[in-house]
């Protein structure tokens, strides 16, 4: 991490946000490159956050949305905070603990009409009070990337992926069904002005070197089957 800089960058295709708790340990700021809000949870409720930083920042596109960021479909804004799943925090969505919360045996149907009344009460937009919802695409063909912070996470990915001269593919298998991110791999690496070094981290999986090989060009492209550990210790990791 402490080679990292403005100019680094990761595209994530997960909706988790362990690579951002990694980076808070170092005392990196996060830049989605989406234009959103910076918020945070008080008294269960999503409040806009006023802050500023002077640390540096480190660039992360997240294609698929990310757990931490909920949308208003009322006034088209996107929240997110770094340092918490914002969706599952105000209950955005629907989720098994929502419904084992609104069901409570003894309660009365006035009582079980005021809990799910208290819960609606945190999906609330801090600006127009409609609801908020979670901000991800599902892992199908069916995926949405309709609004605009979706467009604006591509681009950013893009722009990363365009401005590296190095990718590093970590436990990513190529699925068939993230065909708008391969295409999107592959125009950057066709127009590119200089030929990018590509090293792929799999674990056993020579479907996904062929499918790397396949799309990236076997030439253009080294893998390793054995996971980080290999990678790590191999003499190619860090140059």
């Amino acid at each position: 991490m402490n080679r990292l800089n403005g100019d680094a960058g990761f595209v994530s295709l997960n909706w988790d946000i362990v690579l951002e708790k990694y980076i808070d340990r170092y005392k990196y700021d996060i830049d989605y490159g989406i234009g959103g809000i910076s918020s945070k949870i008080e008294n269960n409720k999503l409040i806009v956050e006023e802050t500023s930083s002077n640390l540096p920042s480190i660039n992360i596109a997240k294609v698929h949305g990310s757990s931490n960021w909920v949308y208003c479909d009322n006034c088209k804004k996107l929240y997110y905070a770094l340092d918490e799943k914002v969706a599952k925090s105000v209950y955005a969505g629907i989720y098994v603990e929502d419904i084992k919360r609104f069901y409570k045996p003894g309660k009365t149907p006035k009582q079980l009409s005021e809990i799910i009344r208290d819960n609606a009460q945190r999906k609330k937009c801090p600006y127009c009070e409609s609801a908020v919802g979670s901000h991800i695409a599902t892992f199908s063909y069916r995926k949405s990337f309709r609004t605009n912070y979706f467009v604006n996470s591509w681009s950013f990915a893009e722009k990363i992926l365009d401005e590296s001269d190095k990718w590093i593919f970590v436990g990513y298998s190529l699925p068939d069904a993230d065909y708008e991110f391969k295409h999107m791999l592959k125009c950057v690496q066709i127009r590119g002005n200089s030929a990018k070094q590509i090293h792929a981290i799999v674990k056993d999986d020579k479907t996904a070197e062929n499918r790397y090989n396949s799309i990236l060009g076997k030439d253009n492209i080294c893998c390793f089957q054995g996971g980080l550990e290999e990678y790590i210790n191999s003499s190619e990791a860090f140059v």
